[in-house]
């Protein structure tokens, strides 16, 4: 997703796109949700066709394909000629606004507690005093930040409930210890971050792994193999997974990090055909 974020922020760069009129000061051309993705332009033939090659660029390189049955487009205040073009153009299919995402309708208003409310009722039984904690902090209650750090959850609530309750109270130290209660200091998620993470000295090949222009798949292989947390022949023995722990390039020895590397004979191979 990161690599195709990247794709679509270099789309809404180029000549003839045109944002979207409620996104144009934020430069935004869409969204992402787990593995779902809206996508925002204005409404003429030129941008949506520059927003369909960002999308052809991350299929071709990455080999995941937008599913056309899935895919919708919606409209507002376009010319009905051009609209149809567009689908015909892209195999989409034409639907009206508003829809719904999880429950929640999609709107170009402000949307409201009652509009959440399916989405509360997802989260589990209504009667559960988590829920009812989670309602009411989405409702927004008059009452100062101190009282959320005070809360104790009740014993009868959710597990969700207290988990949530737990990560609160491991904060509450940082929160108050570093100054974040401060009327000129601002909590971000940044500052939680270092603060959680602590004092660790920068591993020096960080920049190298996860350079911009690396290969997203490669960065995370690297990345692997700099913790020692590549799946090998190897490893997947140890946890149980397989019997055989042999090279299935050479078959010549035990399939390790190091052995795949430096010592295997296809990897070798490679290596001498890359440096010619």
């Amino acid at each position: 997703m990161e690599y195709l974020t990247r794709v679509l922020i270099r789309v809404g760069e180029q000549p003839g796109f045109e944002f979207h009129t409620k996104c144009r000061s934020l430069r935004l051309n869409h969204m992402c949700f787990a593995d779902d993705m809206l996508l925002f332009c204005k409404g003429n033939f030129q941008s949506v066709l520059l927003l369909l090659r960002g999308l052809q660029t991350f299929s071709n390189t990455s080999g995941l394909q937008a599913n056309a049955r899935k895919s919708n487009i919606f409209g507002a205040n376009m010319d009905p000629q051009s609209l149809e073009d567009i689908c015909s153009a892209t195999g989409y299919q034409k639907r009206k606004l508003t829809f719904k995402y999880l429950g929640v309708p999609v709107l170009a208003i402000k949307i409201i507690v009652v509009d959440c409310e399916m989405l509360i009722d997802k989260i589990g039984q209504g009667s559960e005093p988590g829920v009812q904690g989670t309602r009411y902090m989405m409702a927004g209650c008059s009452s100062s930040i101190l009282d959320w750090w005070d809360y104790a959850p009740p014993s009868d609530c959710c597990w969700y409930w207290r988990k949530i309750c737990n990560i609160k109270d491991k904060y509450k130290q940082g929160y108050v210890g570093n100054g974040w209660l401060k009327t000129d200091e601002k909590y971000s998620i940044q500052s939680g971050y270092y603060w959680s993470k602590g004092d660790i000295e920068a591993w020096q090949g960080f920049r190298w792994i996860w350079s911009k222009a690396n290969i997203p798949k490669h960065c995370f292989i690297g990345w692997l193999v700099a913790h020692n947390r590549l799946l090998t022949r190897q490893r997947l023995k140890r946890m149980g997974i397989i019997s055989d722990e042999s090279c299935v390039l050479c078959g010549g020895a035990v399939e390790s990090i190091a052995h795949l590397y430096f010592d295997c004979q296809f990897s070798r191979a490679c290596l001498d055909n890359i440096l010619v």
